[in-house]
């Protein structure tokens, strides 16, 4: 019987880590989708000034968001041995809650606008992704449950020197190149698009293969005295994107969408968020009512992600992030409290979706 008890606690501490990354990764999924309030606060300050470095390596840090679900999908999934028609189901199931949400989300936009419904238009925004930006991951994730039989057969060959292989292309690829790019050229050339593998670190194919590696075939323990290092070159990257992104900003004479800087290392960030969280798990154990607390959170992260952005675009949120502004609060502190009031909402909204016989099923 203790034997039993052990094992299964090791089993919930194990599931723990995930759960907490996934909580992690909605809240800054919120805070991304914050737009100049918070995610873009950094182009409202002085270039160059303190306030513009802090806000701008909080938008960096919190990209890490999407890649560290991928990672945890194909770290519980890529390893399964299951029918084909399970995939296909799987795929129908995204298929329906892509349109339904889709949907809701326009008449939503419909109503607050004032403009007419139209079938035709709704099926171009659904077709080409228009109709929230944030669904559009819905549209990666379906993208990756269409290869996910691929990468299953993938790793059942792969050996470790291909993982690290395929991780450090990638940050040559995103990274160290484009930067040496701008730097030598001031983005008036680029590399030609013949050389073109960026497809191979896309979230449905790069991100799952490298969660399945992390989780399965690294052994964690070996980090163990080299977490310092990893965190601290993190940060260091961090910096580098945003010196890149601070001399893009120069050279343009305003604000633009920073890409590719803003992700330039994401890779490494993402897989450092992994790793942490993962060792930490392994060698610390959650009290029962916080336990249950990060149980349910993490079950109805999904849930979030598909409704947070209803709750960001209604009036209260602005007001009440500009009224803890005008008290005296830290515009970023202000932003992160307004997001971890539409977390609560929205997963309060989820926990009562759930006890909905054939939506339960979906979110």
């Amino acid at each position: 019987m203790g034997t039993m008890e052990a094992t299964e606690d090791r089993t919930v501490q194990k599931d723990m880590a995930f759960e907490i990354m996934r909580v992690l990764a909605i809240f800054f999924v919120i805070f991304n989708h914050t737009g100049n309030r918070g995610y873009l606060l950094f182009s409202q300050r002085e270039p160059g000034s303190i306030q513009f470095w802090f806000y701008l390596f909080a938008s960096i840090f919190c990209k890490f968001s999407v890649p560290l679900f991928f990672m945890i999908s194909g770290a519980l999934m890529l390893g399964k041995e299951e029918a084909f028609a399970k995939t296909v189901r799987r795929i129908g199931r995204f298929l329906i809650i892509m349109i339904g949400i889709s949907f809701m989300y326009y008449l939503f936009d419909v109503i607050t606008s004032g403009e007419q419904a139209s079938l035709p238009e709704f099926l171009k925004l659904l077709y080409t992704s228009s109709v929230s930006t944030h669904l559009r991951y819905l549209y990666a994730y379906v993208g990756y449950l269409l290869v996910l039989p691929v990468l299953r057969a993938a790793v059942r060959s792969l050996e470790e020197k291909y993982y690290i292989f395929l991780f450090g292309l990638c940050i040559v690829y995103n990274g160290i190149i484009p930067s040496m790019e701008f730097l030598a050229f001031k983005g008036a050339v680029h590399i030609t698009g013949e050389f073109d593998i960026g497809w191979l670190f896309s979230r449905c194919v790069f991100y799952p293969l490298i969660g399945y590696y992390v989780n399965n075939k690294m052994q964690i323990e070996k980090v163990k005295g080299k977490m310092g290092l990893l965190i601290g070159t993190d940060i260091v990257c961090m910096g580098i994107s945003a010196v890149m992104d601070y001399q893009k900003m120069k050279v343009m004479g305003k604000y633009t969408e920073m890409y590719p800087f803003h992700v330039s290392f994401l890779a490494l960030h993402a897989v450092v968020i992994f790793i942490v969280i993962k060792y930490w798990m392994a060698h610390h154990s959650i009290a029962g009512k916080l336990q249950k607390v990060i149980l349910s959170a993490g079950a109805s992260s999904f849930g979030i992600y598909l409704i947070h952005v209803f709750f960001l675009r209604m009036a209260w949120f602005g007001k009440f992030v500009d009224r803890l502004c005008k008290i005296g609060i830290n515009g970023l502190f202000s932003c992160c409290v307004g997001c971890a009031a539409v977390f609560g909402i929205s997963w309060l909204c989820i926990v009562v979706v759930k006890k909905v016989p054939l939506l339960n099923k979906l979110v």
